[in-house]
């Protein structure tokens, strides 16, 4: 017997039979009711429908989680009672509202036009900024002109050559420092009432007439002691500070090189200047008022910088005094701030 073609037709007429099977099948699924309408299905489709078997015969942690509605009708917004706090009065209740509505508007109003000017007001800094980066590269252009006028402030000019001297191993211009000054003077002139009237900033050649004795009498309209600090900058071989406090009567004198050379001479001139203008200013002598008791304080240098930062740092110390600040920053890093603050100040 040939058992070989034996089970070759019996495959065969299983396959056969299979293939009937399925025919059958297809058939009779595609004419049951489990693809018409619920009413008129029975049972046995009924089991085997999709959400029969999404509910009953898959896991627990397979099944499908139904979402529920977490929102809100207006009906519910409405009668909804918030948990608001104190001096919150439109939450919820401005939605049924037309006067609360209208007051939302007015605040979305003025929060939008917030929201424009500092939209504004970030594109002037940008447009700023970009002036400034013009100078700057119009100020290094070593092709232009040295003695050529790039800055105008406070009736100063300042030429290309003056301010190359930023970017230098050099001491700044005795211009440059003076400029910087007025420059301080202004901005300090728009501080609040309560720090206005406070410090008094000397020019430099003011400052030498002082000192040096010549200039014993000052004809001035308003008595300059009155305010807190007299600040003189002075220049000679380098730059100098001296300071006088009119409220404790004390004098610090400030020399980025420490070696405090001048004191002596800068403390005759002192005197002799206050004796001059207290006895034209309030007729008495020196004396005979409470300055006969001003006294020197040497001021506490860390360390002594190179003479070419003398100017940077004369007019760092000068701007945390006015601004009642005692935090140093380093004189490379202040250089630069004072150049971008004087091309800023040419700018307004």
């Amino acid at each position: 017997m040939d058992l070989n073609g034996i089970s070759q037709n019996a495959n065969e007429v299983s396959d056969f039979s299979k293939s009937q099977q399925s025919n059958v099948t297809r058939s009779t699924i595609g004419n049951s009711s489990l693809f018409k309408s619920r009413e008129n299905s029975s049972a046995y489709t009924r089991i085997f429908t999709k959400k029969n078997l999404q509910t009953h015969l898959l896991p627990e942690f397979l099944k499908p989680k139904r979402k529920k509605n977490s929102g809100l009708t207006h009906q519910k917004l409405q009668t909804l009672n918030l948990n608001k706090p104190q001096n919150s009065d439109v939450l919820a209740s401005w939605i049924s509202s037309d006067s609360q509505n209208e007051e939302f508007q007015q605040l979305s109003i003025r929060a939008l036009d917030s929201f424009s000017n500092r939209l504004r007001l970030t594109s002037e800094k940008i447009e700023q900024i970009r002036k400034i980066e013009e100078i700057l590269a119009d100020i290094f252009n070593p092709e232009k002109d040295p003695d050529e006028v790039i800055l105008r402030i406070r009736n100063q000019s300042l030429t290309r050559s003056e301010l190359r001297s930023f970017n230098e191993p050099v001491d700044l211009p005795e211009k440059i420092v003076n400029t910087y000054m007025r420059m301080l003077k202004a901005s300090y002139k728009r501080q609040k009432a309560e720090m206005r009237g406070r410090v008094l900033i000397s020019r430099s050649d003011f400052s030498e007439e002082v000192f040096s004795g010549s200039k014993n009498i000052i004809h001035s309209k308003e008595n300059i002691l009155n305010y807190t600090y007299l600040l003189f900058p002075l220049h000679a071989d380098h730059w100098t500070l001296l300071v006088l406090n009119t409220k404790e009567k004390q004098v610090y004198y400030y020399d980025p090189s420490k070696e405090h050379l001048q004191i002596h001479s800068l403390l005759s001139g002192l005197f002799s200047f206050l004796r001059g203008f207290l006895l034209t200013h309030h007729s008495i002598s020196l004396d005979e008022s409470e300055w006969r008791n001003l006294f020197y304080v040497p001021s506490k240098l860390v360390k002594s910088h190179l003479a070419q930062d003398s100017g940077v740092y004369v007019c760092m110390k000068a701007e945390l005094i006015i601004n009642d600040n005692k935090e140093e920053m380093p004189l490379e890093d202040y250089r630069k701030d004072m150049l971008v603050a004087l091309i800023k100040a040419s700018l307004e």
